[in-house]
């Protein structure tokens, strides 16, 4: 299931309103997102992949051992993600 992002207004944390995607196949049957490999045939499912890092002389690095930076190479530091907390709504406008 993917996250949630959490939002607070005011001191409200129910804010009412949804958006929901469902895809459904032709028997009712939920569907979902895959690959398609390289070889135009093989369809790879949900874990079935992994991203992997390199450094300049081909050795593996664990992401855990990478760090970020900026554009001048200089280490930054990374903020919290959006998902860890509820994001409060300041500004009200209108549509």
């Amino acid at each position: 299931m993917a996250k949630q992002l959490k939002f607070s207004w005011e001191n409200r944390t129910k804010l009412y309103g949804s958006k929901s995607l469902e895809v459904i196949d032709e028997n009712g049957g939920r569907c979902r997102i895959v690959t398609l490999a390289s070889d135009g045939r093989s369809l790879i499912g949900k874990g079935g992949t992994r991203l992997g890092q390199i450094d300049a002389d081909g050795n593996w690095i664990e992401k855990k051992d990478m760090t970020s930076v900026d554009v001048k190479g200089q280490e930054i530091t990374p903020v919290a993600s959006s998902f860890a907390t509820d994001i409060e709504l300041t500004n009200e406008v209108s549509a």
